[in-house]
């Protein structure tokens, strides 16, 4: 498994919902 590629994407995912959660202030984190 290439552990580089993986964190590459999951980090993109990660910042994908961080901006749609941050379009949507009405939900919050618990």
């Amino acid at each position: 498994m290439d552990t580089d590629t993986d964190g590459k994407v999951e980090a993109g995912l990660v910042l994908e919902v961080l901006e749609l959660l941050s379009q949507q202030p009405d939900i919050e984190i618990t």
